[in-house]
């Protein structure tokens, strides 16, 4: 193939640091998407133990206050 006189000269060592950049960028990415899911993970892990506390919170304001042997006369 031959190279048309309008068109630049790509120089094998650039191409090369595109090709590692290329490969650093595919890692990192896969780093984040991993840290992602975790962070995901957790979340949800969270999200549901508020949900659970909340609800154990509602069920303890909803019982009827419980009556102190003292305050009956008992001891």
């Amino acid at each position: 193939m031959k190279q048309k006189k309008d068109e630049p000269i790509v120089e094998r060592e650039f191409i090369q640091k595109l090709i590692e950049e290329n490969d650093r960028l595919k890692s990192e990415n896969h780093n984040l998407k991993a840290k992602v899911g975790d962070l995901s993970i957790k979340n949800d892990i969270l999200k549901d133990g508020l949900e659970i506390v909340q609800k154990k919170a509602i069920l303890k304001a909803l019982q009827p206050p419980k009556k102190s042997k003292r305050l009956i006369g008992m001891k």
